[in-house]
């Protein structure tokens, strides 16, 4: 019975849920301490994939490109050529199975039953930026590929997005490494989410109500049964509208880094940002983890390259302004990174 129990919560999980008075803890009063703080999720610009499965997207790899004729010359005709890329979608589903007598126990079932759903939406948040940034449907072909896994190599193993990925100074193959990402989320090429199309975007709650459990020795038991599913993946159909600072030496980051080495980190994303394309139309933010946040503020407070680092007032909230660009706090973004080959 306990194997069984462990996807289910208990009488245990429900006293913990229950305040002095014998009532259920308000759900705006439970502390989330396990939640991640990932300011960019209600940035992302979301649109439906173009066929069932995957989102295809074309682009230019060579223009037309005419020349000069001399009298009575002639030229030739000019033809340009474009390329494609394929993103796939991955469908996240959970279940919650919640035991009728604990639901009934609570004293309010909607109650109890919604504080479950929040968490499993918050959990779903969770696995979907960790993958948004670490995702590799390689690898893992149930899951979608995400910005680590397209911009991985500045040498060996190289491709075209390596000219968008400047080193910090961890040494090769180093495991205390984070990473720094500038993010465009323009119309034209920029990083979007993906679904499904004809299906409704985000995180889906589909209440099963009274659901009879059978098991094949131990016989029924009756449960409340919600479902959830999340139709979601990435896509970037201009690598050039991402940049990646990798390699970032978590350990050796100070408050007085300098211009000359690799901890100067509003120095790493002004010559980050430079490797934008003009044309990067639309949001364009700097994502980091909290651990990137305090040495970037404590910079920015001690007036290392003061001019690059500002705090500003966005919408009514305090936001460190670097090079112009807003950066906002990700915390699915780790500090245990492996780093990239440096030669």
């Amino acid at each position: 019975m306990a194997a069984l129990d462990a996807t289910m919560p208990t009488m245990l999980d429900l006293a913990k849920m229950t305040g002095p008075d014998g009532k259920l803890t308000p759900l705006a009063d439970i502390v989330p301490i396990l939640n991640l703080t990932d300011m960019i999720f209600p940035k992302i610009r979301w649109m439906p994939a173009n066929s069932k499965f995957s989102h295809r997207s074309t682009y230019d790899t060579e223009l037309p490109e005419g020349d000069f004729a001399g009298i009575n010359g002639y030229t030739l005709p000019s033809v340009g050529t474009t390329g494609q890329s394929e993103d796939g979608l991955a469908d996240y589903q959970d279940y919650s199975l919640v035991d009728v007598r604990l639901a009934e126990a609570s004293g309010n079932v909607d109650q109890y039953r919604m504080i479950q759903d929040a968490k499993h939406m918050q959990g779903a948040v969770h696995k979907v930026m960790r993958t948004w940034f670490y995702g590799n449907a390689k690898t893992a072909p149930k899951t979608f590929t995400g910005l680590a896994a397209r911009y991985a190599a500045k040498f060996t193993g190289s491709t075209e997005t390596a000219e968008n990925i400047v080193l910090g100074g961890s040494a090769s193959g180093q495991t205390d490494s984070t990473s720094i990402w500038i993010v465009n989320f323009g119309k034209m090429g920029g990083v979007a989410g993906i679904y499904q199309p004809n299906t409704m975007a985000g995180f889906q709650i589909t209440n099963r109500g009274l659901y009879t459990e059978k098991h094949a020795t131990l016989g029924f038991r009756e449960t409340f049964m919600t479902h959830y599913r999340w139709s979601c993946g990435l896509t970037l159909p201009d690598w050039r509208k991402c940049v990646r600072i990798a390699n970032i030496d978590t350990g050796q980051l100070t408050a007085a880094g300098t211009g000359s080495n690799d901890t100067d980190l509003a120095a790493k994303i002004r010559w980050a940002i430079d490797l934008l394309p003009p044309d990067a139309e639309g949001e364009t933010y700097v994502l980091g983890n909290r651990l990137v946040s305090q040495w970037l503020n404590q910079q920015a407070m001690d007036k290392v390259n003061g001019a690059n680092v500002t705090f500003e007032q966005i919408g009514g909230k305090p936001i460190t302004v670097v090079g112009g660009l807003p950066f906002l706090r990700c915390d699915s973004i780790t500090s245990g990174e492996t780093a990239m080959a440096t030669s």
